[in-house]
């Protein structure tokens, strides 16, 4: 099941349906400690000790060092982690997304969810959108803040972006610090604030406070790279060797004569997938012209739409793999005609 949204989880989006067909559709305002019911996140987790039996003599040893995360409501086992491993409930987490907000403000969600039968847990909170170059072609900034139960995925929040017009996610990104001598590094950083399940999460919320406060001017840096990104006129010997480059940093490399079935599989997948960036650029150059910003989506949203079968796509959206390739390649595209 590609979404990884399985029998015991659920997911809310406001106005509009996600690609699976799956969850609630609601409208107006709802607050991440409001949505918890609605996609059946209000469960709690718990730790049971752990027993080892030897196969051979069946003794039973109680294990001192590590602990099973359980779901209560479902009495699935998450997974097993260390001693010292701190639950961050999902109410915990809801409060903590909203907490985020400055003063009286109230936080609200685009979309909220599970997936893995409650594994992992998002909220996504929404900004305001901007328009780069057409107003049909919307970007709008969100933070994501996600948390995991399975002992694999920590507490973090992260700034990240999506184009309406593709629901095409890309990182929220800030300019490099300055060097010594008053020069922009020109490095892209990923704003954000991430932690272990060691601690006290409630301490954290101020150092995550501050970790996020960029946003704002993250929010105004990334319109004015978007927006000089869609000024940038490519050649087509430009786009081709673009998406080369964003494919081999993503993927990898492969072998343009293939001499063993391995080689050629990997030249046919490399193929397949360069081919629809170019159909993805020749649609999208003739909504929004031929240009940086096109080529850029062209290869992201191919990237976020391709089947995988070791991670689901909401869990390469949400947990860092298409970020982590869109920023990558959205460093390539800055280079390119500049």
């Amino acid at each position: 099941m590609s979404h990884d949204i399985l029998e015991h989880d659920s997911v809310v989006l406001r106005n509009t349906g996600a690609w699976h067909g799956l969850g609630t559709v609601f409208t107006g305002d709802k607050t991440p400690t409001e949505s918890l019911s609605e996609f059946g996140g209000d469960f709690e987790v718990e730790q049971e000790d752990l027993v080892a039996i030897n196969r051979r003599t069946g003794r039973m040893r109680s294990v001192e060092s590590h602990v099973l995360n359980v779901r209560q409501d479902t009495d699935e086992a998450f997974g097993i982690v260390g001693k010292d491993w701190t639950v961050y409930q999902n109410v915990e987490v809801a409060r903590f997304a909203e907490s985020l907000a400055e003063q009286s403000d109230k936080v609200y969600i685009e979309t909220a969810g599970t997936i893995r039968n409650g594994r992992k847990i998002w909220f996504l909170l929404r900004g305001e959108s901007f328009s780069v170059r057409s107003e049909e072609d919307q970007v709008i900034p969100y933070i994501l803040v996600a948390n995991g139960h399975d002992g694999l995925t920590g507490l973090h929040a992260k700034n990240t972006s999506i184009r309406v017009v593709c629901k095409n996610t890309l990182a929220m990104v800030i300019p490099g610090l300055e060097d010594p001598g008053g020069r922009r590094s020109g490095n892209l950083v990923e704003s954000g604030f991430s932690c272990t399940h060691v601690g006290d999460i409630h301490a954290k919320v101020k150092e995550a406070r501050e970790a996020l406060k960029l946003y704002e001017y993250s929010c105004g840096y990334q319109f004015s790279m978007l927006n000089e990104l869609a000024q940038r006129g490519v050649s087509s010997e430009q786009v081709k060797e673009f998406f080369l480059k964003a494919y081999l940093h993503a993927v990898g490399d492969f072998k343009l004569n293939p001499t063993t079935e391995e080689q050629q599989t990997k030249k046919d997948r490399a193929t397949k997938f360069l081919g629809k960036c170019f159909l993805n650029f020749e649609h999208e150059s003739a909504a929004f012209g031929a240009n940086a910003w096109t080529m850029l989506n062209s290869f992201t949203t191919t990237s976020q739409s391709a089947k995988r079968s070791q991670s689901s796509r909401e869990s390469a959206l949400l947990f860092g793999v298409d970020v982590i390739r869109g920023t990558k390649a959205l460093r390539l595209a800055l280079a390119t005609a500049a």
